[in-house]
């Protein structure tokens, strides 16, 4: 796979002709472009599992324990995390204790604490090691390098405009896909994914084609695998024909409108649940406006489009997630995709092992140990950004099972989603390979020191460069 083009991957699933010698001219000088713009050459290597730091046996610096205000069982009583988790009733029992106290604090000095990034398990890529690297060497010159790396990005782009559209305009690929992916620079993607060796090659195909929702999920190359062996997968696929097949489809359906007509009759028993109930539908609609998905529909127009028994539906409902500003309370659609078998009837190869809140420590340590020996660390600002209705923005390639039901007063509507619902296991690995691929060019194209936890992006700048990595993410 590795000496496979990503445009190749695309072009072969197209009519012959689509890309023309002058666009394969302007794709070829893109990837040779980009490539030079590479601050290391280092391989990917897929994320493994994270494991958290152990203490050295012996080291007095990490054992705590100590007396505050009472002894063991106090409330007060000071307890240290790492030598509660591993030695610390042993620790506990010695008489010597509080004599150790001293020892203790003395060696505490002359040894390396252990961070939260460490205690979490925490470590960095070398891409993400380099670019930090790179941005000290560049210093305050690091705002107008970015800027000029930008520029040349842009122009890249927008050389393999004409070869996106073809690709787009070609024939073969369903009108509601075409919607959601209007505008989508897919040969610059394909470009990126070249120019950096990005294992995850058949990302900018899913983008075209849509992702896998159900059945086997592709693997990327990107996330922790999951060690499934070929016995459980052809198990699986076994299994799939008649897990999917139309008796157990029109079961299902039966019983999800059964269901959905019982919570919307019980709904408009009370004020609370008929506003809901309005606002669910006014939500599912906007969603339809901004070409996230289609409808609403009757299941005789879904059986008309897909066959009787040819799709399958799961339920939309809301929960709370907190407050608002205004003390209001915020609800977010979520579809029921366990209860209508789509999450089991899923096969996935990885996972995704996120780095979480802890990412811009294990950053800011990268910045440390990159100072040299006699230097001071420099000042490190810190930005965050998200993506807007991330989920949604990621085509899938099965319509047929990626319905969602509502109840209406004119009974159960359907919408079937041109993206991913928020409640589909597979949706997680599908999305986060889009902000990966992201983090990962910025990281050796641009030296942006930036990771993600799913669709929120941390980006650490130095002071000096101000919001420099923020602003060349978003260029």
């Amino acid at each position: 796979m590795a000496d496979v083009s990503a445009l190749s991957l695309i072009l072969d699933a197209l009519p012959a002709g689509t890309c023309t010698p002058e666009m394969m001219g302007h794709y070829t000088a893109a990837v040779a472009s980009i490539r030079g713009l590479r601050i290391t050459e280092e391989p990917w290597v897929r994320k493994e599992k994270k494991t958290k730091r152990e203490v050295k046996d012996g080291c007095v610096a990490y054992e705590g324990g100590f007396v505050r205000d009472g002894g063991i069982g106090d409330p007060k009583f000071k307890t240290g995390v790492l030598v509660r988790e591993i030695r610390g009733r042993e620790f506990h029992k010695r008489k010597d204790a509080s004599g150790r106290k001293k020892a203790h604090i003395e060696e505490a000095t002359g040894c390396e604490f252990p961070s939260l990034a460490e205690r979490a398990g925490l470590k960095s890529s070398p891409q993400l090691r380099e670019a930090a690297k790179a941005s000290l060497q560049w210093g305050r010159h690091g705002t107008q390098l970015r800027r000029e790396r930008c520029s040349i990005l842009k122009g890249c782009a927008e050389s393999l405009r004409q070869l996106s559209a073809a690709i787009l305009g070609a024939p073969g690929r369903d009108p509601q896909i075409i919607q959601l992916t209007m505008g989508l620079n897919i040969g610059f993607q394909c470009a990126i994914v070249d120019a950096i060796y990005w294992p995850d090659k058949f990302f900018p195909f899913r983008m075209t084609f849509g992702f896998p929702i159900v059945g086997v999920i592709p693997d990327s190359g990107v996330f922790r695998h999951l060690g499934k062996t070929k016995e459980e997968l052809d198990d699986f696929r076994s299994t799939w024909p008649e897990a999917m097949s139309v008796s157990s489809n029109v079961q299902w359906m039966r019983e999800l409108e059964s269901k959905v007509k019982d919570a919307g009759e019980l709904a408009q028993q009370s004020e609370t649940g008929r506003a809901r109930a309005l606002l669910l539908q006014q939500r599912c609609d906007d969603e339809v406006l901004k070409k996230y998905s289609t409808g609403p529909f009757t299941s005789q127009e879904l059986d008309n489009r897909f066959g009787r028994g040819g799709w399958r539906a799961a339920r939309r409902t809301f929960i709370e997630q907190g407050v608002d500003e205004n003390g209001e309370v915020k609800l977010r659609m979520i579809d029921n995709e366990k209860t209508s078998g789509h999450n089991e009837r899923s096969f996935l190869m990885e996972m995704i092992s996120p780095d979480g809140a802890g990412a811009p420590v294990a950053i800011a340590k990268d910045y440390v140990e990159c100072v040299g020996e006699n230097e001071r660390a420099p000042e490190l600002v810190l930005s965050l950004d998200d993506v807007e209705a991330a989920y949604r923005i990621i085509p899938n390639s099965q319509l047929r099972y990626a319905v969602v039901c509502i109840w209406t007063p004119e009974g159960p509507r359907y919408y079937v989603m041109s993206g991913h619902s928020f409640g589909l296991t597979s949706a997680v690995t599908n999305f986060n390979r889009m902000p990966a691929l992201l983090c990962a060019a910025a990281q050796v194209l641009l030296a942006c020191t930036v990771n993600h936890f799913f669709d929120d992006f941390q980006e650490v700048s130095m002071a000096m460069c101000k919001s420099s990595v923020q602003d060349s993410m978003w260029a």
